[in-house]
């Protein structure tokens, strides 16, 4: 792919640099950029070595494609942190309590505590806590970390730590003339250029596309008949290398969608008079949420209406992955990568979410249920791109949750998540809609056991009952991360406590 220059400001000041549009942030900050603080250490986002602000925001650097950050935007690393009252306190707060021993993770994590310290008012252990998740540290310990950091935040007042970095909205960007990497200033641009290049490879967030890429160049692509069945699982990254709704990139264009502001936001509004809710459609006269493709999970995860009226998707938001990798991870990444163990299609398949697609052609909607094929497969056409979900509100009378199941408590894929959306009238489940993944091919409604609940009384006797539904329902595999077995027992545990909780939240 032909090169391309940027102007950036790192760490207040301007430097120039020509890269590969999708080079990794980190290779071109290190290589062409003169700066050494962030570290490469997993390739993939797990491990905050890598962390720096980009438009005041923590994001690994590895993930953030070269091409996607235009001409002006501002990067701190830990090194031009550092240098600033904030950081100083910072650097003087680990040395002091002892939390810095190799220095390898200390970048990353000074990055991640400037932007909490900068950002909270009101300090507290659990929070910092939260702001380290993705910073894997291996020899200090965290226990002396939060103290370090909870002991630099004391030296400062809050007017003063709010006023350190520099924070505001990307500026626009610009197109890439000679090269095959687009970023088109709006949505009509957008869809042009993925009509004049049908199959162009789609960069959102870049969480799956630049992993897969540096993969598919590190390691070779396995043969069809040593691939493992996906049948319930996610197949190993070397057999989805070339995979997906953006592949590597290696071998075709892609177009950037991080400038198109009509693709990010949340919106609410008065829903179409459509009644095929087993089918996915919205409720009649059913106050709808619009989420734009691009919004990031993070906003999804800290949105107070979100919460409000869909609780279930932004209790998935909040567990998917680290906060740096929620500033990047993108509702349409998520859902149209299609991946079995996506966190966010279960509540939304519960909620009856729909799907809208344009090309230059026009727009169309499709049920999300529909809209998942099969595994890595949606229905989406070679000059389509997706611009919004669309899923209704919880009605009154509604309770919803979701649950997930995997090695460890954060930053896990799941081995089985569970959402349920349903109401209890007069003692009864009037309605019901139940949604697993890392159960099938993709993620699915339970439809056969929901028409068996709908109508009763949700009783300990009806719940036992259900186990056995569900278990019958489900057609897990084993893989490298749980065992058929398993995977079907737990899915009939979720859904039953998920199901006795909601029911007596509503009365039952």
């Amino acid at each position: 792919m032909t090169e391309i220059t940027r102007a950036w400001i790192v760490d207040g000041q301007r430097r120039a640099v020509s890269c590969d549009p999708l080079a990794p942030l980190l290779h071109v900050l290190r290589d062409g950029a003169g700066v050494s603080g962030p570290k490469e250490g997993c390739g993939e986002g797990e491990c905050g070595a890598c962390l720096v602000l980009l438009h005041g925001d923590p994001v690994p650097a590895c993930l953030v494609a070269a091409g996607q950050v235009p001409d002006e935007s501002r990067i701190w690393t830990a090194e031009g942190l550092a240098a600033q009252p904030l950081g100083q306190a910072i650097v003087s707060a680990f040395e002091e309590h002892g939390a810095v021993q190799c220095g390898f993770c200390f970048p990353g994590i000074l990055v991640a505590t400037f932007a909490y310290l900068r950002d909270t008012r009101v300090l507290s252990a659990q929070g910092a806590r939260a702001a380290l998740s993705g910073n894997l540290c291996r020899c200090t310990g965290y226990m002396k970390i939060v103290s370090a950091i909870l002991a630099a935040g004391e030296t400062l007042p809050f007017a003063e730590r709010a006023r350190a970095g520099e924070r505001g909205a990307a500026p626009p960007a610009a197109g890439e003339p000679g090269t095959r990497f687009f970023t088109p200033a709006d949505l009509a641009q957008a869809l042009a250029v993925r009509a004049r290049l049908p199959g162009s490879a789609l960069l959102a967030g870049g969480t799956d596309l630049m992993v897969a890429r540096q993969a598919a160049r590190r390691r070779p692509v396995l043969a069809p008949d040593e691939r493992a069945s996906p049948a319930g699982g996610e197949k190993p990254a070397l057999a989805r290398s070339h995979e997906g709704i953006g592949g590597s990139g290696e071998d075709r264009p892609v177009i950037s969608l991080a400038a198109v502001a009509e693709l990010r936001g949340i919106a609410f509004d008065a829903g179409p008079a459509q009644a095929d809710r087993a089918a996915g459609a919205l409720d009649a006269g059913a106050i709808r949420i619009r989420v734009g493709s691009t919004t990031t999970v993070e906003e999804l995860a800290n949105d107070a209406p979100i919460a409000a009226h869909a609780p279930a998707l932004a209790r998935a938001a909040r567990e998917l992955g680290a906060r740096p990798i929620r500033h990047l991870a993108t509702i349409g990444g998520n859902v149209a990568n299609a991946s079995p163990a996506a966190d966010l299609v279960p509540p939304l398949l519960a909620a009856g979410a729909w799907i809208e697609v344009a090309s230059t052609s026009g727009r169309r909607s499709i049920p999300l249920v529909r809209f998942l094929r099969g595994y890595k497969e949606i229905d989406l056409g070679p000059d389509e791109i997706l611009t919004a979900i669309v899923l209704p509100a919880l009605a009154a009378g509604e309770a919803e949750g979701f649950r997930k199941l995997g090695t460890r408590r954060a930053q896990s894929i799941a081995k089985v998540c569970a959402a349920v959306r349903l109401a209890v009238v007069d003692g009864r489940l009037a309605s019901i809609a139940m949604a697993a993944g890392s159960v099938a091919p993709t993620a699915i409604r339970l439809a056969a056991t929901e028409d068996r609940l709908r109508g009763e009384r949700p009783t300990a006797e009806l719940l036992r009952k259900a186990r056995r539904w569900i278990e019958d329902e489900v057609h897990p595999i084993d893989d490298v991360r749980s065992t058929a077995e398993y995977r079907r027992a737990m899915t009939a545990v979720l859904f039953t406590d998920l199901i006795a909780e909601l029911c007596g939240e509503g009365g039952a």
